[in-house]
Formats: structure tokens, C-alpha cells, sequence
């Protein structure tokens, strides 16, 4: 075998190959299109993969639908506390509003002008308070 022979052999290998790998990728196209179009059709519930996996397929939507109720539950607690919230704010309101109406009230001016139109008959003390010691 010469040198021209090896390298026609050689060339023809290349050559073979490189058939064989389009041919190849030929049959992964051709099978991604099969796999596309037996999924779109619904052929794909006919198989044993899903009947196989009828379990896992039922878990996976009580899944869902427990996600689902979770989801609901939580968005009513939000609405509840955004209802408490607004609720709190219009009773520290209120709270604040009788505090500064009572502190009104209780200041010394407004006790005596009380007493003086009631008529109680009370006088104010002149002689300063003083502490007794133990």
C-alpha cells in the first residue's frame, strides 16, 4: 500500500463519518419534531411514562391546588390585619384625643374656674404644701 492509497483511505473514513454524524443529527431533529408533535397531539398520555407516574402526577396537583388554598387563606390574614391596622391607628387617636382632653380638664385654671361655678363653696389653699418626713 503506497502513500496516495493510505490518504484515499483515510479521506474516505472522513468522509464517512461526516456522513454518518448528518445523518445522526438528521435523526435527533427528526425525533425532537416526532416528541413535539406526539406531545401536541396527546399522544404523549398514552404512554407508559405517564401511566408509570399517575402518582407523582395526582401529588403534584394536590400540590397545587394545597398551594392555592394557602395562597387564599394568606391573602384573607393580610386584609384582616390591614383592617386591625387602620382600626389601631383610629383608637391611638382617640386615645390621644381623651388624654389631651383630660390633661385640659385637670390643669389648676380649669379646676378652680369648675369649683367657682359650681358653687362648692372650696377655696384655694395659700399656705404652700409641705413634706412630711418618716
Amino acid at each position: 500500500m503506497g502513500k496516495s492509497e493510505s490518504s484515499k483511505i483515510e479521506k474516505a473514513k472522513q468522509a464517512v463519518e461526516s456522513l454518518w454524524g448528518s445523518i445522526n443529527d438528521f435523526k435527533e431533529t427528526t425525533a425532537t419534531k416526532e416528541n413535539i408533535r406526539s406531545v401536541l397531539k396527546g399522544d404523549i398520555l398514552h404512554k407508559n411514562i405517564i401511566a408509570g407516574n399517575t402518582g407523582l402526577i395526582l401529588f403534584i396537583m394536590l400540590l397545587a391546588f394545597v398551594y392555592v388554598g394557602i395562597r387564599y387563606y394568606v391573602e384573607d390574614d393580610i386584609k384582616e390585619i390591614s383592617r386591625l391596622q387602620k382600626e389601631l391607628k383610629e383608637v391611638r387617636i382617640e386615645s390621644i384625643t381623651r388624654s389631651s382632653e383630660l390633661m385640659e380638664i385637670s390643669k389648676r385654671s380649669t379646676v378652680v374656674k369648675t369649683v367657682r361655678s359650681k358653687g362648692l363653696g372650696l377655696t384655694e389653699s395659700t399656705e404652700p404644701p409641705t413634706l412630711i418626713k418618716k
